[in-house]
C-alpha cells in the first residue's frame, strides 16, 4: 500500500501573527517584522560577500564581525519588552559598545576605499543603492539637482524608458531654470509598452491593450531600438552587427565568470588518467 503524502498546513490556523522570543505575538504585518526581514536580508547580503572576501582575510573578518553584530540585532528586535531583563549584552541584547565599534569601523573603511554614487554625495539611498527625489526628479532640499534613470527612487520601474523620459523631463527643467523660469512640472512616466526578443526570430511585445509574438513582434523590436538609437552612424553600425550576429550565428558579446576561470585552473592541473580523457591534450597558455 502507497504510504500517503503528508499534508503540510498550520494545525491551530493562521491569525496573521507570529511569535516572539520569550512570548507574546505580533502581526505579520508589523513594521517590527519587516526591519527583521531586512536584517536577514542584510546578513545573507554579507555572506555572499564574504565568500567574496575569501582572499582578503582582513575584510572577511570584519564582515563576520558584522554578521555576528545583526544577530544581536535580530534577537534584540525579537524580543518580547516584557522579557528584555532575560537578554545577554552583546550576545542577544544590543549595547551602546556594540554601536560604538560600528561607527569607528565606518570612519575607518570610509578612508579605504571609495564608496558608491549616492554614498559619495551624502545621499540616502535604498538597498538597491537608487536616491529619493522629489516629483520632479530633484533631490530633496536641492531642487537645481537632478537624479534620472535608474539612480532615482520615484515609484517607477528600472527600465530605459524610465531613463529616456526622465532624461528630457530634468532637461525641460534645466534649461527653464537657465532661461530665468521657475518650472515645477512634475515628473510623469509614460508606460509605451515592453518587448523581448526569445529566440534568433522570434519576440514577444506588449504594447497597451495588444500583445502579440513571433517574427512580426521581432521586426517590431527591431525597428523601435534602431529608432531610439542617436545618431544615423550608430544606427547603420548596429544593424550591420546585428546583420553579422544573425547571419554567423556568432556574438561579440563574452562574458566570463570566476567560476570558469578556477574551474579552468583546475582542469589544467588533472593528468590524462585524472580527467578521463587520455587523448587529451594540454594546450599552452596564451
Amino acid at each position: 500500500m502507497t504510504e500517503p503524502a503528508s499534508t503540510i498546513y498550520t494545525k491551530t490556523g493562521d491569525d496573521g501573527t507570529t511569535g516572539r522570543l520569550f512570548g507574546g505575538r505580533v502581526a505579520k504585518d508589523d513594521l517590527l517584522i519587516e526591519v527583521c526581514g531586512d536584517v536577514d536580508e542584510t546578513v545573507a547580503a554579507l555572506g555572499v560577500a564574504r565568500e567574496a572576501l575569501q582572499d582578503n582575510p582582513g575584510l572577511s573578518d570584519l564582515v563576520l564581525d558584522l554578521q555576528r553584530h545583526l544577530f544581536v540585532v535580530a534577537a534584540d528586535l525579537s524580543a518580547n519588552p516584557s522579557a528584555r531583563h532575560r537578554l545577554t549584552p552583546e550576545v542577544s541584547l544590543v549595547v551602546a559598545t556594540m554601536t560604538d565599534d560600528l561607527e569607528r569601523t565606518i570612519d575607518r573603511m570610509i578612508g579605504r576605499m571609495p564608496l558608491r554614487p549616492g554614498f559619495a554625495a551624502g545621499l540616502h539611498v535604498d538597498r538597491a543603492g537608487r536616491v529619493p527625489v522629489e516629483d520632479d526628479c530633484s533631490l530633496p532640499g536641492f531642487p537645481e539637482v537632478f537624479v534620472i534613470g535608474d539612480m532615482m527612487d520615484a515609484g517607477v520601474p528600472g527600465v530605459a524608458q524610465v531613463a529616456m523620459q526622465s532624461g528630457k523631463h530634468a532637461a525641460k527643467v534645466i534649461a527653464a531654470l537657465a532661461a530665468g523660469r521657475d518650472l515645477h512640472e512634475p515628473f510623469k512616466y509614460v508606460d509605451k509598452g515592453s518587448m523581448a526578443t526569445i529566440s534568433r526570430f522570434a519576440a514577444v511585445a506588449s504594447v497597451g491593450r495588444f500583445r502579440f509574438s513571433g517574427f512580426i513582434a521581432w521586426l517590431f523590436w527591431l525597428v523601435i531600438h534602431l529608432l531610439y538609437l542617436i545618431g544615423f552612424k550608430q544606427r547603420v553600425t548596429t544593424l550591420l552587427h546585428w546583420t553579422i550576429s544573425f547571419i554567423g550565428r556568432g556574438r561579440a558579446e563574452r562574458a566570463i565568470t570566476r567560476q570558469q576561470v578556477v574551474a579552468r585552473r583546475a582542469l589544467d592541473t588533472l593528468t590524462p588518467a585524472q580527467s578521463g580523457r587520455p587523448d587529451r591534450v594540454r594546450l599552452p597558455r596564451r
